[in-house]
């Protein structure tokens, strides 16, 4: 009987250990085969009837379906026909796309920009001074009915020139100056003496002069002059 040495069983020992390894590697990848192998099948069995059923409506829809190949090829003759007015139509989309594209890079500047705008209007005022015309104009509008504003109508020629006179230079500093008089300190009293002397003043006697007009004025009488309704008289009064 022929004796190994001990190196020789040490190699022989290695190898099956080697070959126990690989053999118990390809058992468990056989292992794992057999069970993907069985997940398929089953995945098969599942899907089985439904590709089935699919097939089957497929098949109904299809054959149910007429195709027109007349239809079909007129279609296609008209497309290539008319291939250049498509490919304008595509050239204007690209450009009404870039337009967009630009416009979506301006509009939030333009936003900013009127916000901005907006502040400044409420910080001087105009906001505020548009809200109190409304509500000015709501009292007007609440506070005059049809037959005061068909009134005021006939008489705004009148009105305007009223105004016209009223914003004369002259007009305006003379009832300065009765505003600024009547907020005066109260005047000292005169007696009939001091009356006297007063009218003595060039002052007084032009006041006096206006004074006396203005009275024959209001007394003077114009035949062609009718009377009307009072266009600032209000609901109620």
């Amino acid at each position: 009987m022929t004796t190994l040495a001990p190196d020789q069983v040490s190699r022989l020992e290695e190898k099956i250990d080697a070959l126990t390894d690989q053999v118990s590697l390809l058992q468990m990848e056989a292992v794992e085969s057999q069970r993907r192998r069985q997940q398929w099948d089953e995945l098969r069995d599942d899907l089985a009837p439904v590709a089935e059923g699919l097939m089957a409506r497929a098949t109904d829809e299809f054959a149910a379906l007429e195709i027109d190949t007349d239809a079909i090829t007129h279609t296609l003759r008209t497309l290539l026909s008319n291939i250049e007015i498509i490919e304008r139509l595509v050239t204007r989309l690209d450009t009404i796309e870039q337009l967009l594209s630009a416009t979506g890079e301006i509009a939030p500047s333009a936003v900013e920009k009127l916000i901005e705008g907006l502040g400044q209007f409420q910080e001087r005022g105009y906001l505020d001074f548009a809200r109190g015309g409304v509500e000015v104009a709501d009292r007007i509008v609440t506070s005059f009915d049809y037959e005061d504003i068909h009134a005021l109508g006939d008489n705004v020629v009148l009105i305007l020139n009223t105004v016209k006179e009223m914003t004369q230079p002259e007009v305006m500093h003379m009832l300065r100056r009765t505003a600024t008089a009547a907020r005066a300190d109260a005047p000292k009293e005169l007696g009939i003496f001091g009356m006297m002397r007063e009218m003595r003043d060039p002052a007084v006697k032009r006041g006096m002069g206006r004074l006396v007009g203005l009275l024959h004025s209001l007394g003077e009488t114009n035949e062609n002059t009718t009377t009307t309704t009072n266009p600032l008289e209000t609901k109620g009064e």
